[in-house]
């Protein structure tokens, strides 16, 4: 093969890369964010942590949609607020564990 084939594959296997952690990055925003929609409904942990979970992960969703298609918004600011929780939680976890004494009010939100 010629250098010049070889250069070629590699910055395809460099983007193919990078597309492939982008597309992991998406899926993390996702079920992240509906992770702290039910720890914030059932109270599991303080309405503040998963709010800030909240905030974290939609954040996050949006600096790799930016980058997915190439728009210099934000900066490495976008991921304080995920990066916060995901230090927070298991501290929170570890020292308080769930609060179990809350009663879950389900089917009360559209009322």
């Amino acid at each position: 093969m010629h250098s010049e084939q070889l250069y070629i594959m590699g910055s395809a296997l460099k983007t193919e890369r990078y597309f492939s952690f982008l597309m992991g990055m998406i899926a993390l925003a996702i079920f992240g964010f509906l992770l702290n929609i039910t720890l914030f409904k059932y109270r599991l942990v303080p309405r503040v942590l998963a709010g800030l979970g909240l905030l974290g992960y939609v954040m996050l969703l949006l600096k790799v949609l930016f980058d997915f298609f190439d728009v210099s918004m934000g900066g490495a600011w976008m991921y304080i607020p995920g990066g916060l929780f995901e230090l927070l939680l298991p501290l929170w976890l570890i020292f308080r564990g769930f609060d179990l004494s809350v009663e879950p009010q389900v089917g009360t939100s559209g009322k």
